[in-house]
């Protein structure tokens, strides 16, 4: 008898063990699921606003070269000067950036 009961609690304590165990794996399964699932939210609203991004770009350039093709010299320069007064700042930041990477991309090594 002693052996029986031995057994079933063993039986038991194994039954015990499965259902943590499983219980354990239905957690970690779905966390990483909503982890994954959370990523993917972060990765599509990323692409949204990129593809957002690259359609305005690309827009401001065919503006800009149908503004380039369609005028004399002397309107495109009234043009850009009137551009730099307006945004004066963020002139003066561009043409400091646009200095650092040509100095970096001339630079002689």
């Amino acid at each position: 008898m002693a052996v029986l009961t031995h057994t079933h609690d063993i039986a038991a304590a194994a039954a015990r063990t499965q259902k943590t165990a499983a219980t354990a794996f239905r957690k970690g399964r779905d966390a990483t699921a909503d982890v994954l699932e959370t990523a993917a939210d972060r990765i599509n609203a990323g692409a949204d606003r990129l593809t957002t991004v690259a359609h305005d770009t690309a827009e401001t350039l065919e503006n800009s070269s149908a503004l380039l093709r369609g005028n004399r010299k002397r309107t495109v320069a009234r043009n850009v000067r009137a551009l730099i007064k307006e945004h004066a700042g963020l002139a003066v930041i561009s043409a400091i950036v646009l200095g650092f990477v040509s100095g970096r991309v001339f630079r002689r090594d």
